[in-house]
């Protein structure tokens, strides 16, 4: 049975040999649809257009070898989006809603039906693994400026596009 969506997956480009087996692919073959050039040559975020369950047992599985990486998945006929992060051989996902934001889903008497603890564990973790690739916040969080992951319009050269504020 398929249940696909599109996943985003940023790594070191020396880890995609080794995530190659976990997806059926050969350590010299391209697997993934589309990358997207970072900042850092080092690092990459490769796009995969019909990821299977958001490649959920393949992430787990190249967690557990010890691939660091961080990502997110769209929504599926049977999930929702989210985002993951890998360090230390363990894997943590967070639900993102429809704009990216990380929630914590309540029930018809506003209790909590996920865990707090688990998002935070994703936060640290994904926060961990972007130390490791040497991202910082005021770069956006991922590598690129906040001019590069701006919309075409925002991309100015001196708006403050973080808040969203472009000249008159």
């Amino acid at each position: 049975m398929r249940d696909t969506c599109d996943l985003n997956l940023t790594m070191r480009k020396a880890d995609l040999p080794r995530f190659a087996p976990f997806v059926d692919a050969q350590p010299d073959e391209k697997w993934w649809d589309d990358d997207d050039q970072m900042a850092n040559p080092d690092l990459t975020t490769v796009c995969v257009y019909e990821a299977n369950y958001g490649w959920l047992k393949q992430r787990e599985a190249a967690a557990q070898a010890g691939i660091p990486f961080y990502g997110t998945h769209g929504e599926g006929g049977e999930y929702g989006a989210g985002g993951f992060a890998s360090l230390d051989g363990e894997m943590f996902d967070a639900p993102l809603n429809n704009e990216g934001y990380m929630f914590i889903a309540i029930n018809d008497e506003l209790n909590p039906v996920d865990d707090i603890e688990a998002l935070r564990a994703y936060v640290a973790k994904r926060q961990a693994v972007k130390q490791l690739f040497g991202i910082n916040k005021e770069d956006g969080g991922n590598g690129r400026s906040q001019e590069e992951d701006a919309p075409p319009d925002q991309q100015d050269g001196g708006a403050d596009v973080s808040a969203g504020v472009r000249p008159a």
